[in-house]
């Protein structure tokens, strides 16, 4: 085995745990939000007296806070796609790290690991370029109360008052339970209501972190001399298309990016062991046309980091 490996390996697992928790804090704002909502449109309801107009203004004003879910998932998505880059680019940090040491005690010094310095921001300007590579916004592509919720909401509330309805009406509440579900406590969003809010804003949360990852996994190995390139590795429930490369091995600017939805496979990176780069490194300094991918490496990234 490659002593590089049992890095990856590491990295891999507290990739899968990080994505994990970022959708529990998804389910978590979800929930909590819809909580809210619910018990909101339910103090309309019980209003006695109010009038449809003002009900029209508070039912606005409740589908205003609705609208704040946008805005919350924004900094969820900001705050996955940071930190899914920079956990992918600590593995081939602790790879350097070895090929630097290795080097010192030959008598090379090189500052290795701040190459890696740029990387997470890169790659999540990637990931948000090709987010909106059609020219939609974040709150065009996904709503977590999106429209025909938030219609859905005003016509369950006006329709209880428009009947003198009350909020412990079994029917407008079963209702709401329906269309919001607050009370559910498991992080598994496309359980979470009878319509695709949710899932879609999952998705879009689980496909551009991963996106953002494998890009900075991508710029990482493009700065690392000991990197030959990435093996695909194809997930337990992946589709055809992932499926039919499948140990496949790519250079870093041949990888493909995102497959499709919801993509959970990953990239192997195949690392040179330190050994045999040391001594590929002590040729390139007798005679720099020796190794020419050394020799275009330290010219064109690391001189170009100093």
């Amino acid at each position: 085995m490659n002593e590089f490996e049992k890095y990856l390996e590491v990295n891999r697992k507290a990739f899968i745990k990080l994505t994990e928790q970022q959708e529990r804090e998804l389910a978590r704002l979800y929930i909590e939000a819809a909580g809210e909502i619910k018990e909101r449109a339910e103090l309309i309801i019980d209003k006695k007296g109010l009038s449809y107009a003002a009900a029209k203004i508070r039912i606005k004003s409740l589908l205003r806070e609705a609208s704040r879910l946008t805005d919350n998932f924004s900094k969820l998505l900001d705050k996955a796609l940071l930190e899914a880059a920079d956990l992918k680019v600590e593995a081939d940090r602790l790879i350097l790290e070895s090929l630097q040491q290795e080097l010192k005690s030959e008598g090379v010094k090189l500052n290795l690991t701040r190459i890696l310095s740029k990387i997470p921001p890169e790659a999540v300007k990637y990931t948000f370029n090709k987010i909106w590579e059609d020219g939609l916004k974040l709150s065009d592509r996904v709503w977590l109360l999106d429209k025909v919720t938030k219609q859905e909401i005003e016509r369950i509330v006006m329709q209880n008052i428009l009947v003198g309805g009350s909020a412990s009406d079994k029917t407008t509440i079963a209702a709401l339970e329906n269309l919001l579900n607050p009370n559910y406590k498991k992080a598994k969003l496309t359980s979470l209501h009878g319509k695709r809010v949710g899932y879609e804003a999952s998705r879009l949360l689980r496909t551009e972190t991963n996106v953002s990852a494998r890009e900075a996994q991508r710029l990482a190995s493009l700065r690392n001399p000991a990197s030959k390139g990435f093996v695909w590795r194809a997930s337990g429930d992946c589709c055809d298309i992932c499926e039919s490369i499948n140990g496949e091995q790519f250079k870093a600017d041949e990888i493909p990016h995102n497959p499709h939805p919801n993509c959970r496979c990953w990239l192997e990176e195949v690392v040179e062991d330190v050994d045999s780069f040391t001594d590929r490194y002590l040729e390139f300094m007798d005679n720099p046309k020796s190794q020419p991918d050394i020799d275009d490496w330290y010219r064109n990234v690391y001189k170009k980091a100093i």
